[in-house]
């Protein structure tokens, strides 16, 4: 039987081109809960990049070849944030830069892995060359006086003291900075994670502008993650200051320096700027508001809604599937909404 690739526009022909074909995922129903779960996840979003409306009847059949992947075949079920998890390439639409900033997501955070388990192994080694408190040696030090009479005098107590304090000081930093990077909340937050994202069904139009949005957040708060540590242009809020007029002239030191991080991102979302510190889990819900411009046909720009109490965001789909798009008016509602303050 000849192989036919199922995207749209795709007229790659097995036995013609010379291109690898791969099936459908299956769904693997006796490897564990997990793998069943996973599997079946994976299977439904190759369907939902394929777009088509295809029997059931024929999904034993239905090919995908090898153009559709970066790296010209599928990752392993369990690399799940792997950009070739699912074809993300000549998808029959305007797909290119969603693919790229995917490729480029994994990559951040490939690196963002490699990094953190150098800090950790460098301090392990530090762990290993510092002797507990406990056996510091607390030598005498002995002296000659100019009689020729051998004298012993201790090493001063306050410089044990101070030797012990510095220990105890370098051990706190070190405890801070672990802490720190446990609760920290990073790009990596809602990459594939359905139970905090409220999607619309698999395989529809919706279903792929909500994906977009979120491929756009993900990449936005990789961006000021990797980049970013504050803004203090024009969309910097004075919230201290009364409404004025579009004619008053503000000086720079008036404007308060607003910081553009996924920590400030957090704090705006939720009311704080880390993750629980008895380590429950910190669930944020992104819904999705398809139906702006049918409510305001007129108004040119609409920001997302946050609810830091029950903690969920609203994201204006039609102002926020194109990537620059996503990044001026988060942004914008960001630096002007995130104090809490006349935005």
């Amino acid at each position: 039987m000849v192989n036919f690739c199922a995207f749209i526009g795709c007229s790659s022909r097995g036995g013609r081109d010379k291109k690898s074909f791969y099936r459908l995922p299956a769904v693997r129903q006796s490897e564990g809960e997990k793998t069943r779960e996973l599997s079946t996840k994976r299977r439904a979003k190759w369907l939902s990049q394929i777009s088509r409306d295809i029997r059931p009847s024929n999904l034993q059949y239905t090919r995908v070849c090898s153009d559709h992947f970066i790296n010209g075949k599928p990752a392993d079920l369990y690399d799940e944030t792997n950009p070739d998890w699912v074809p993300t390439l000549k998808l029959g639409y305007k797909s290119k830069e969603r693919a790229t900033l995917a490729g480029e997501r994994y990559q951040r955070a490939v690196e963002r892995k490699a990094t953190r388990q150098k800090v950790e192994a460098a301090s392990g080694f530090l762990d290993l060359q510092l002797p507990p408190a406990d056996h510091i040696v607390h030598d005498d030090v002995t002296t000659e006086r100019e009689t020729g009479t051998a004298s012993q005098t201790d090493l001063e107590g306050s410089s044990i003291t101070a030797m012990k304090a510095d220990y105890q000081n370098l051990l706190s930093e070190k405890l801070k900075e672990k802490l720190n990077s446990e609760r920290k909340f990073d790009a990596d937050f809602f990459v594939d994670n359905d139970e905090r994202v409220k999607y619309y069904t698999e395989g529809t139009s919706r279903r792929e502008l909500e994906e977009a949005v979120m491929d756009n957040f993900q990449d936005f708060l990789s961006t000021v993650e990797d980049n970013i540590t504050g803004y203090t242009e024009a969309l910097a809020w004075n919230e201290k200051d009364t409404i004025t007029d579009e004619n008053d002239i503000l000086e720079n030191k008036k404007y308060q320096a607003v910081d553009v991080s996924p920590a400030a991102v957090l704090g705006w979302l939720t009311g704080q700027k880390h993750r629980p510190v008895n380590g429950e889990p910190l669930n944020i819900t992104a819904h999705f508001d398809h139906d702006c411009k049918e409510r305001n046909p007129e108004h040119t720009i609409c920001f997302p809604q946050v609810g830091a109490c029950s903690r969920e965001i609203t994201f204006p789909v039609a102002h926020m599937t194109d990537v620059k798009e996503f990044e001026h008016v988060f942004l914008l509602a960001l630096c002007k909404g995130g104090a809490f303050s006349n935005a």
